[in-house]
């Protein structure tokens, strides 16, 4: 009769603890974003996101050289770090707005670039898109660093 009472356990436990188990943690949460991703679709304005912030975006490239060699890369070479390589593009323009990107490869201590990535942190005007340091051997002192900046730019 032990064995019986067991097995009706077991069965219950698969078909209605675990289902249920796994409604509470997950799927319920995972059910009401997406309504309430569904119900911010149906309240979205249908006009452009850059008129209420225009503010907030420049109307200057400062990925192309100037801005960023006088401010951040010179100081990250006076303190013995080389530009392996420097590579500024634009991306996207898409009606007022255009990204632009730019791909920077470093070398060297790692203090002098990470206050390098400090001082980028601070420049609200600036975003980094890709952000990764890293080293061949153990026994290199100097550390490369990879960064993919990006800014919006507001044409016109």
């Amino acid at each position: 009769m032990k064995k019986d009472n067991l097995c009706w356990l077991k069965l219950f436990s698969l078909l209605v603890l675990l289902p249920l188990f796994l409604w509470i943690t997950t799927l319920h949460s995972t059910a009401s974003q997406y309504r309430e991703l569904q119900k911010l679709r149906r309240e979205r304005v249908s006009a452009p996101v850059f008129e209420d912030y225009s503010h907030a975006y420049h109307r200057n490239n400062l990925l192309q050289g100037d801005y960023l060699f006088k401010g951040y890369l010179d100081m990250a070479v006076a303190e013995g770090c080389d530009i392996v390589s420097f590579t500024p593009s634009r991306d996207k323009d898409e009606g007022e707005l255009s990204l632009f990107r730019c791909h920077i490869l470093l070398k060297g201590r790692f203090i002098p670039l990470l206050k390098l990535v400090h001082s980028l942190e601070d420049n609200p005007d600036i975003g980094f898109a890709k952000l990764r340091f890293f080293h061949k051997s153990e026994q290199d002192a100097f550390v490369s660093l990879e960064v993919e900046l990006i800014q919006l730019v507001l044409n016109g």
